[in-house]
């Protein structure tokens, strides 16, 4: 569920209603479905008209991330 009392964090406002290619299909992201450690989860439309799920990496935090997880 969106929780649309939380703040957006920057980098997902500059996110929103943009277009990206993955494969060979064009993707436009909508509204922010969810965050977590690793990624955000984007409701999004192809070119096509069909709605999907995009999931982003944040990348530039990786190395924290992958160092606070814990493998159970």
């Amino acid at each position: 569920m969106l929780d649309s009392t939380r703040r957006m964090p920057s980098n997902d406002m500059r996110s929103k209603y943009q277009t990206f290619r993955i494969e060979d299909e064009l993707y436009t992201l909508i509204n922010r479905r969810g965050t977590g450690n690793f990624a955000t989860v984007w409701s999004s439309i192809t070119s096509q008209g069909h709605r999907t799920a995009v999931k982003v990496f944040d990348l530039r935090n990786r190395r924290n991330n992958l160092n606070s997880a814990k493998i159970r």
